[in-house]
């Protein structure tokens, strides 16, 4: 930080409406206010689109950062995923989902040591037996390919993560035709200024799936 000058605070609107700032960083931004401020009876904008206005005058050198875990809900519930857009998002009226949505749409995908497919580690791809007791069903839940059904148990996770680091999977962007999913940096990448990723939680690091399984198991048989 040397020779840096570092503000960190709640973003009323006077600190995004005037100021010049290289780097603006905005972490849990679902929790921040759909809009900042009132001008003329309007709002001023988000967070986001004031603070990029902060960054224009350093030009490529200019960069803002948002993360969050989604919080709002999703607009339409028979929303279904288009062929063209493999990675998108459910339509969310604010937060970092609508930001997600319009960038690059990365996701982490792992390569099955079976039959090399490329495919994400979502929760929806953990094979358990639902008739166990949540717990049990928990301890049982293994990862499953959907190209070959072969089963990656939870102790192969931080090795499947490493593997992706070093090419063998990794992370993987929306091209900008035919629903094709390419590297960041290549060519046929969608076109958009705003490189955006998602982690599905069933390959965060440190995520439990045993956990994951038993709650969701749990919140099933309260309904």
């Amino acid at each position: 930080f040397r020779g840096m000058r570092l503000m960190i605070g709640f973003p009323p609107p006077q600190w995004l409406s005037s100021a010049k700032y290289r780097f603006v960083g905005m972490t849990d931004y679902d929790h921040f206010p759909p809009e900042l401020g009132v001008r003329k009876d309007a709002p001023e904008g988000s967070a986001f689109d004031m603070g990029l206005q902060r960054c224009k005058t350093f030009m490529s050198r200019g960069f803002l950062f948002a993360e969050s875990t989604p919080a709002w809900p999703v607009m339409k519930t028979d929303w279904v995923a288009r062929s063209d857009a493999p990675h998108e998002f459910p339509p969310v009226r604010h937060g970092i989902v609508p930001l997600y949505n319009r960038g690059t749409r990365g996701r982490w995908y792992w390569e099955c040591r079976d039959c090399q497919g490329l495919f994400e580690p979502r929760f929806d791809r953990l094979h358990f037996d639902a008739d166990l007791p949540p717990m049990d069903a928990g301890e049982s839940a293994e990862m499953s390919c959907p190209h070959c059904g072969s089963l990656i148990g939870p102790q192969h996770r931080s090795e499947f993560n490493r593997a992706g680091l070093k090419g063998r999977g990794g992370w993987f962007h929306e091209a900008e035709r035919g629903g094709e999913i390419v590297p960041l940096g290549d060519a046929a990448i969608r076109g958009t200024e705003i490189a955006s990723w998602a982690l599905n939680g069933a390959a965060a690091t440190f995520s439990n799936w045993a956990s994951m399984v038993a709650r969701y198991l749990d919140a099933l048989r309260e309904v």
